[in-house]
């Protein structure tokens, strides 16, 4: 199955997982998750533009695990469970198998020495020692299982946290001050940073063993931290420490990312007071003004994009060179010199000078109403009963459309469609009814699965 990075959902009004996306296959995980009790919690973007964490799915044995981890390699979710170490392998479906402790190659078995976190790499389970300051590395396709002491003793006291980096391959850890410490998976050698302290802006005290590590596919790094649960992402290159919300909700045990997640778009730590306004005496134009955070990061390269409703397609109505930072946040403008009649969407589509592509949140403006609606990037305003399929890069592709009520199975809608363009939206109308919906589509033989969350 290709990447299905390519299919975006965009939900208007509704409540949707933000992550949604990016998600693989049927069964794989997709965002960010965290196990907290029996349940496991997945971050979620409301149509208000909060951040919340709502339940992805519930079961008795969760209650005993505490390190968690998914590997993509068999589509199923390891965890191991506090009070005596074994390994538990399980999906989403209720399926659910106890495969034991661990031995090494003495046949002494894995010690239960709070195993805290955990993460999949290759086909190794890395599991965080907490009191111990050790990590062991369980080999998943032995019978009965193996492990092995990947590093003892590491000299920091370590929050509750552990992660894969993609960038290096390296497993990624923070110290209690907020420095980080990398691994590799092979050796076990222990590679402090060349430059010595904590990230700017590092929750110290807040994190210790409530601190939650993610890294998506292409880098990006995020940290859950503290009881309150404040999200931040780290800027691991600059070491810089960026608040993206107060969630408010966290948990001592693990956390998971899913295997597809990329760099979340509507995540942004430098675009700042996206807003859309009539220019001041000339009500028929349309002004959108932006600010850009001074972090001495690279010139961007920035292109004001206007959604057309006629045919469902992101137009480029101007481009602006970014300028280098100041001691002040940069401030731009840009005009829409023929905004349609009533309503307007806008969004910024951002390429820095290496190549890395985002898009901005979507600012919408209606006439109308005479007043603005600042929305979320998988957010386009138009009215409480529909949403709006993203499909990028199946130009001149044939689509078949279906939306299901995933309880009943009851097929809810269905369209056919000929993509037209690179970058086109497709509108879908929504039951008058909440909860969760999916959307099926179909190119040829191959088969894309999104979910749609309706809060009403």
């Amino acid at each position: 199955m290709k990447n299905i990075s390519s299919l975006i959902i965009f939900l208007l009004f509704i409540s949707a997982n933000a992550f949604a996306q990016f998600a693989g296959q049927s069964g794989n995980p997709d965002g960010l998750m965290l196990l907290r009790n029996d349940t496991i919690f997945q971050l979620n973007y409301r149509s208000d533009g909060f951040l919340e964490f709502i339940p992805k799915f519930k079961a008795p044995y969760l209650d005993s695990i505490g390190a968690l981890s998914f590997w993509e390699e068999d589509s199923n979710y390891y965890g191991i469970r506090y009070d005596n170490a074994h390994i538990v392998r399980f999906q989403e479906n209720g399926r659910y198998e106890d495969l034991g402790k661990a031995y090494d190659s003495l046949e002494k078995d894995l010690p239960n020495d709070d195993l805290s976190s955990a993460v999949i790499h290759k086909n190794e389970l890395f599991v965080l020692a907490y009191s111990t300051n050790s990590i062991y590395a369980i080999n998943l396709e032995k019978r009965p299982l193996q492990f092995r002491v990947l590093t003892k003793n590491i000299g920091f006291s370590l929050p509750n946290t552990l992660a894969y980096n993609p960038r290096n391959e390296k497993l990624y850890i923070l110290d209690q001050n907020g420095s980080p410490i990398e691994i590799d998976p092979k050796t076990g050698a222990v590679e402090l940073p060349l430059v010595k302290g904590a990230f700017l802006n590092f929750p110290r005290k807040k994190l210790l063993s409530y601190g939650k590590l993610w890294f998506s596919i292409d880098g990006r790094c995020f940290l859950l931290a503290g009881q309150e649960g404040t999200l931040y992402e780290l800027d691991t290159e600059k070491r810089i420490a960026f608040i993206i919300a107060n969630i408010g909700f966290n948990s001592p045990k693990d956390a998971v990312a899913g295997t597809g997640l990329i760099a979340p778009d509507f995540i942004q730590k430098d675009l700042l007071n996206l807003k859309v306004q009539p220019y001041p005496h000339m009500s028929d134009i349309l002004e959108l003004e932006w600010l850009e955070r001074n972090d001495n990061k690279e010139i961007a390269y920035y292109y004001t994009e206007r959604f057309n409703p006629n045919t469902q397609i992101w137009e480029e109505i101007a481009f602006i060179p970014g300028y280098a930072s100041t001691k002040q946040a940069n401030r731009y403008t840009t005009m829409d010199r023929m905004p349609h009649p009533v309503q307007n969407c806008y969004r910024l589509r951002i390429v820095e000078e290496r190549g890395y592509l985002r898009y901005s949140q979507v600012v919408c403006y209606d006439k109308n109403k005479s007043t603005q609606l600042k929305l979320s990037l998988p957010i386009v305003d138009f009215n409480s009963n529909q949403s709006l399929l993203h499909v990028i890069g199946f130009s001149g592709k044939k689509l078949d459309i279906k939306l299901y009520h995933p309880i009943t199975n009851e097929q809810c809608w269905t369209k056919n469609v000929e993509i037209q363009s690179e970058d086109q939206s497709i509108q879908i109308p929504l039951p008058d009814m909440g909860g969760w919906f999916e959307l099926r589509i179909f190119e040829g033989a191959e088969m894309y699965r999104l979910k749609i969350f309706r809060l009403i």
